[in-house]
């Protein structure tokens, strides 16, 4: 979102208290960050008012298909973005393996717990037991792992806080898998971080990634669009406290040894993501007034792919 016009003076104030999951023990927090933090009101589950809403289960968020995300924010500035978006919210896909693979990694990592994982203790869906307790375990709406899987995630979970840095930042935010509401001229936007400090500025996001190098998660950012959710929370957060938060991304490769990396966004990419994210505010306005999901709206002149082209000049010279 971009931001115009001063902002006005915020009075020094006391920290507000912090709600935590009770699923949660945190460890001892680091000392908070240096300046004036404004009040935050921890508001009970109303989600049409701004403000922090600590206890608002996963489930509970993601209802709220009326408020724009980052997620469907990404989606609306593709070409033919709405088109898709609108369809499958009338049309829930099946959730993807490694989907399932980083909501188990986001439970173990922030919460200590498996979620719901169903342990299915065969070495392969090979046999008639093992696959009925896999499909009995979908039919209930649980996530199937078997023991390897899961020996992976532990894996993956410990690299995580063998990292010094990943685990410092980890450490420092008080609230894991908190749900934010905020207004922005008239939208209503929402954001749910894997990880938030109001009193240190701190809002990680962990990633699971095939390859977590610096190369690797520059190109993940291209491609996802982890450059614009960079300022989407931000700005979510800013609006919310007037606080500026740091945003870094904690990236643990997906296969052993589970390297683990921990990138940030230059002041440039963060830019060109808000920008995104004003565009992509301005689509999900335009939709919802006119009723019009548009699918493809590039319709200029084509040239040949490169591969064609020297064929054809393969074949008449």
């Amino acid at each position: 979102m971009i931001r115009t016009g001063a902002r006005a003076a915020t009075p020094k104030v006391e920290t507000p208290p912090v709600s935590i999951s009770k699923t949660y023990t945190p460890p001892k927090a680091a000392a908070p960050a240096k300046g004036v933090i404004p009040e935050v009101v921890f508001v009970p589950r109303e989600p049409t008012k701004p403000g922090i809403y600590p206890d608002m289960t996963n489930a509970e968020y993601h209802a709220h298909t009326d408020v724009l995300s980052s997620s469907t924010a990404r989606k609306l500035v593709e070409d033919g973005g709405p088109a898709e978006y609108h369809y499958f919210t009338k049309h829930p896909r099946d959730r993807k393996k490694v989907f399932e693979l980083g909501t188990v990694v986001h439970s173990l990592v922030l919460e200590g717990t498996l979620g719901d994982v169903v342990e299915i203790k065969h070495p392969a869906y090979t046999t008639a037991i093992a696959k009925a307790e896999r499909d009995d375990a979908l039919a209930a709406g649980k996530i199937p792992m078997k023991t390897s899987e899961l020996d992976g995630i532990y894996e993956m979970r410990d690299a995580i806080y063998e990292d010094p840095e990943a685990r410092e930042i980890l450490e420092a935010c008080e609230q894991r898998e908190v749900s934010l509401f905020a207004d922005h001229m008239g939208t209503a936007l929402r954001a749910r971080p894997d990880a938030m400090s109001v009193k240190n500025k701190l809002m990680p996001d962990v990633k699971t990634a095939a390859d977590a190098s610096r190369d690797g998660f520059r190109k993940s950012s291209g491609n996802f669009g982890y450059f614009a959710q960079d300022p989407w929370y931000n700005d979510i957060g800013h609006l919310i406290t007037g606080a500026e938060f740091d945003f870094p991304f904690i990236v643990v490769e997906s296969h052993p040894p589970y390297r683990v990396g921990v990138y940030r966004h230059t002041e440039y990419a963060r830019d060109l993501g808000r920008r995104m994210n004003d565009h992509a505010i301005n689509v999900w306005n335009r939709c919802r007034e006119t009723g019009i999901w548009p699918g493809y709206t590039r319709r200029e002149k084509i040239d040949l792919p490169p591969w064609t082209e020297a064929t054809v000049h393969e074949i008449v010279e």
